[in-house]
């Protein structure tokens, strides 16, 4: 499955993580983060494609006001959120 069945889950859920990283953001924010945070897809311009694929770990990131960590951010394939204790 592809398209809004497969991306609104991710985005919803992404959304609750900015949320709990600070319940004080307003819509208008939220929207500008994801667009802002979001990895370009190759050979699709943001027109056809909007601003691309969610990237939760650098939306949490910027919210969270810390820097995104550069491996969460390699073509959106690792998830990182927090600092591993142990």
């Amino acid at each position: 499955m592809v398209g809004t069945s497969q991306a609104a889950p991710h985005v919803s859920g992404t959304i609750a993580l900015m949320l709990a990283s600070n319940p004080d953001l307003k819509t208008a924010e939220i929207v500008t983060i994801l667009q802002n945070t979001a990895s370009p897809m190759a050979k699709c311009d943001r027109y056809a494609c909007g601003a691309g694929i969610v990237n939760a770990a650098s939306a949490v990131a910027q919210v969270s006001g810390k820097g995104a960590d550069p491996s969460a951010t390699a073509g959106g394939r690792t998830l990182r959120l927090g600092s591993r204790r142990g």
